[in-house]
C-alpha cells in the first residue's frame, strides 16, 4: 500500500513538472514572439493601440499583429495605413474616383478626411492580443 502511494506521488510529481516546464516553455516562446514583433522584421509587426476608434474589434491598450499588405487591397479589410508619419488602423470603406482610400474607424460615426495628407498602406491587421499593450508601453 506505501508503495502505491509512493508510486503515485512520484508518477504526480512527474506530470506536475512536466506541466510547469510546458508552461515556462509556453511563456518563453510567447516572449520572444513578442520581441520579435516589436523590432522590424519583414513577416509580422506588433503594435500598441492608442484609441478606441476599432472597437470593439481591438480597443486601447490591445496589442495587434499585422502583416504586410496584401497585393489587392478589397473594402472590409483593416489596414494599417501611415498618413504623415502618424499609424493609423481603420476599416477600408472603398475608394474614392481618384483611387484613394476611403476609411473609417468601427467606433467612428464618420469616414476618415485625410484631406491632402499621404496616405501609404503598412499593413493587414491580423489579430489581437488583449491588454498586453499596457504592459509593452511601460517599456517603450
Amino acid at each position: 500500500m506505501l508503495r502505491q502511494a509512493v508510486a503515485k506521488s512520484e508518477s504526480f510529481g512527474k506530470c506536475a513538472k512536466f506541466l510547469s516546464d510546458g508552461v515556462i516553455i509556453l511563456a518563453l516562446l510567447f516572449a520572444l514572439f513578442l520581441s520579435y514583433g516589436i523590432i522590424p522584421n519583414r513577416w509580422y509587426q506588433i503594435l500598441v493601440v492608442n484609441s478606441g476608434s476599432m472597437a470593439p474589434v481591438f480597443n486601447a491598450g490591445d496589442l495587434i499583429v499585422i502583416t504586410r499588405p496584401p497585393k489587392e487591397l478589397e473594402p472590409g479589410m483593416v489596414l494599417t495605413f501611415v498618413v504623415d508619419d502618424h499609424i493609423v488602423t481603420h476599416r477600408l470603406a472603398g475608394f474614392n474616383s481618384d483611387g484613394s482610400l476611403i476609411t473609417i474607424g468601427d467606433a467612428n460615426p464618420t469616414f476618415d478626411d485625410w484631406g491632402s495628407s499621404k496616405v501609404t498602406v503598412h499593413g493587414l491587421y491580423r489579430f489581437r492580443i488583449p491588454y498586453l499593450g499596457y504592459l509593452i508601453a511601460i517599456f517603450q
